[in-house]
This record gives C-alpha cells, sequence and structure tokens, in this order.
C-alpha cells in the first residue's frame, strides 16, 4: 500500500477559535462565525483570515515600541482620513465623560496602564499578539480632548496599511457603541 501525502496544515486549518478585540470566533467549514452564530464583516474576517496565515514575527512583542498610525509605512495618503475616523470621532463622542471612555474600554477588555501625561492609557488586543494603545486626554476648560492611537511597531510586518486602518476604525467603533454612546 502507497503511503499517504503529509500536508503540513497551515495556523488556519489548526486554530478552530479565535479572539479579535475579546469576541471570538468559531471556525466552521471555510467561514468563521461568533458565538452568536454570526458572520463577521467581509473587512474583518479579511482581517481574521490574514492573521493566521501570516507568520508571526520574533521580534512582535519583544520589544516596547509604539508608533502613531501616519508613522506607519505608506500611511501618507490614508492619514488624514484615519484621524477623522478614529482620534476626531473618539474625541467628539467622550470629550471630558472619562467614565463612558472607561466604560466602553472595559466591554472591549481594555486594560487601563499608567500613561504619564494621559488622564487615560488603555491597552486593547486585537488579536493575542497584536496590541493597541489608546492614549486620552479628557477636555477641560483649558484644552479639547485629544485622542490618539498607537500601533507597536511590528503590526506593519502582519498586516498592510489598509488592514491596520480597518483595526483602528474597527475599535473606535465598538469603544464608542460600548460607551453608551451612538
Amino acid at each position: 500500500m502507497k503511503p499517504m501525502p503529509t500536508e503540513v496544515p497551515n495556523q488556519q486549518q489548526m486554530v478552530r477559535r479565535i479572539a479579535f478585540f475579546e469576541k471570538h470566533y468559531n471556525l466552521h467549514s471555510d467561514h468563521f462565525v461568533d458565538d452568536d452564530g454570526r458572520v463577521p464583516a467581509q473587512a474583518i474576517d479579511g482581517l481574521i483570515r490574514r492573521y493566521l496565515t501570516v507568520p508571526l514575527p520574533i521580534e512582535l512583542l519583544s520589544e516596547d515600541v509604539w508608533c502613531s498610525f501616519r508613522e506607519l509605512r505608506g500611511a501618507g495618503p490614508l492619514t488624514v482620513n484615519f484621524a477623522n475616523n478614529t482620534h476626531k470621532t473618539i474625541t467628539a463622542t467622550f470629550g471630558g465623560d472619562l467614565s463612558a471612555l472607561d466604560r466602553g474600554a472595559t466591554r472591549m477588555g481594555g486594560l487601563l496602564e499608567p500613561g504619564q501625561g494621559y488622564d487615560r492609557r488603555y491597552r486593547f488586543h486585537a488579536f493575542h499578539e497584536v496590541p493597541l494603545i489608546l492614549n486620552y486626554n479628557a477636555a477641560d476648560d483649558l484644552f479639547p480632548a485629544q485622542a490618539c492611537l498607537l500601533f507597536h511597531r511590528s503590526a506593519q510586518n502582519l498586516f498592510d496599511i489598509r488592514e491596520l486602518f480597518t483595526l483602528g476604525t474597527y475599535l473606535t467603533g465598538r469603544l464608542i457603541a460600548g460607551g453608551g454612546h451612538s
């Protein structure tokens, strides 16, 4: 009898359940569904598939190197749209309401970290090895609110700039929904 060829499974074939911003997806046949049986949006499905098929860089979290979206390779033409869809949206929504921001961040699994010079610094995980940081200063009598999303430098080795854009805007939308704002 002839031996069967051995096929090396890729990471996607091995994974049956994956967390994306604290929401869990299961692989059923050829598609992902969340715990409620809903299929993710096409962009999110694409991010999950991309994450599962790209080899993780060894240096992924070995260094604590953070950068803004505009500092990432290829961000140039998307920088203004990213700022409008994330930073400005977050500040317009939460302003000086830190309790609403805290609710939204907590519902997304955000971990409050010490952040010198910021009212809040939250760490989120798009995937286990793909963290994002939100630095936030609430509006007060003298200054408007300020928000800045930061990516770990190695994220650009996993995702292209449009996918990183999607990560930031998805985080923004879920943060706002979780904070009780519409």
